[in-house]
């Protein structure tokens, strides 16, 4: 959809209708990032898959439930363990 078709669609929605449309845009982002979340983690866990950053050993799984359990702690604000070295 172009930018002019994108402009007309949502100038033609109630105030309503563009918040329902918003969290229907942001409830399927995050399930989307979930997703992924989900299998960075298989990877992890069954290929030996790691993240590094600047040459270091990313922590992951602080949830103790994956990647996608820190993603969905992060979105609901669990407390967070104190930084641990990797």
């Amino acid at each position: 959809m172009g930018e002019q078709a994108g402009d007309a669609l949502s100038h033609s929605l109630t105030d309503d209708q563009r918040r329902r449309v918003a969290e229907a845009l942001r409830s399927e982002r995050s399930a989307a990032i979930h997703d992924a979340l989900v299998i960075l983690t298989e990877w992890i866990d069954c290929r030996g898959l790691t993240l590094h950053l600047g040459g270091e050993l990313m922590p992951v799984d602080r949830s103790g439930m994956g990647l996608h359990g820190d993603f969905v702690g992060r979105a609901t604000n669990w407390e967070w363990p104190e930084s641990e070295g990797p």
